[in-house]
């Protein structure tokens, strides 16, 4: 798991004097949020850190403060005893074709998602947010990004942050990342599903110490994104999780 401390809202001050302790970059989040909500990343500078702990801080109690690992989103859905679907969460981003600016390329990709209406996948409005996190890349709304580079406008890979959910079929994912998942979750007694959130360097290739961090265990994890994603075949998340509640705990109809 990624190095980093946790503080309670009243140590505010604390939370920020901390910055400069973990070496490189950081990311703030609640201790007990969900859906990607108020979490930010890649943070450099102490005017990005106090902003997003002060922004945890107003609606959380504990803020966690931990170094910002690289790599790509993964969500592994976790249906006792096995790893059931894996998701690729793909923060906010657009392409650059060296014509049109970061705005009008947005503006493409909301068009593009209000003609799929996926639940999953809602139009995104620039704001406050966005506008620091190009900053923070020397870039603005109106920048011109050459062609066939990819600028990220956020830093959450959770759907409801703008993400792009991709599903993956488990073949296409190293195997030792679905038995370290498997795991994990059956090392905590009574958790029988789970979403497990982990940042890998390259799924594809075997894990080590320096490529892979697990985030969290989530037990209650999303369903939807695993019905509605931009790509990849749906997984019946709902339909496993009933079954393993069936297997685990029979019952039998009483009559009336």
């Amino acid at each position: 798991t990624p190095k980093g401390q946790k503080f309670r809202r009243r140590e505010l001050q604390k939370a920020l004097d901390y910055f400069g302790e973990v070496a490189g970059p950081l990311c703030v989040k609640p201790n007990n949020g969900n859906r990607g909500h108020c979490v930010t990343s890649s943070i450099t500078s102490f005017s990005q850190y106090e902003k997003a702990v002060r922004t945890v801080a107003e609606e959380y109690v504990h803020i966690v403060v931990e170094e910002h690992v690289e790599g790509e989103h993964f969500r592994f859905f976790f249906v006792e005893p096995d790893v059931i679907g894996v998701r690729k969460g793909v923060p906010l981003s657009v392409v650059g074709d060296g014509l049109r600016s970061i705005e009008v390329l947005l503006a493409e990709k909301n068009q593009q998602r209000k003609e799929r209406n996926l639940v999953t996948h809602p139009q995104v409005a620039i704001d406050s947010r966005i506008v620091d996190y190009l900053d923070a890349q020397g870039l603005t709304t109106e920048s011109v990004v050459p062609a066939g580079k990819r600028v990220f406008l956020r830093s959450s890979g959770g759907y409801p942050e703008g993400a792009d959910t991709i599903l993956l079929d488990k073949k296409d994912v190293h195997p030792d990342y679905l038995r370290i998942v498997a795991k994990a979750c059956q090392s905590v007694q009574g958790l029988h599903f789970s979403g497990v959130d982990i940042v890998i360097k390259d799924v594809t290739q075997p894990a080590s110490d320096q490529n892979y961090w697990i985030l969290e265990l989530n037990s209650d994890p999303a369903f939807v994104p695993f019905y509605y994603p931009w790509e990849g075949e749906v997984v019946d998340v709902a339909g496993h999780t009933i079954d393993m509640l069936l297997r685990n705990y029979p019952f039998e109809a009483t009559a009336q």
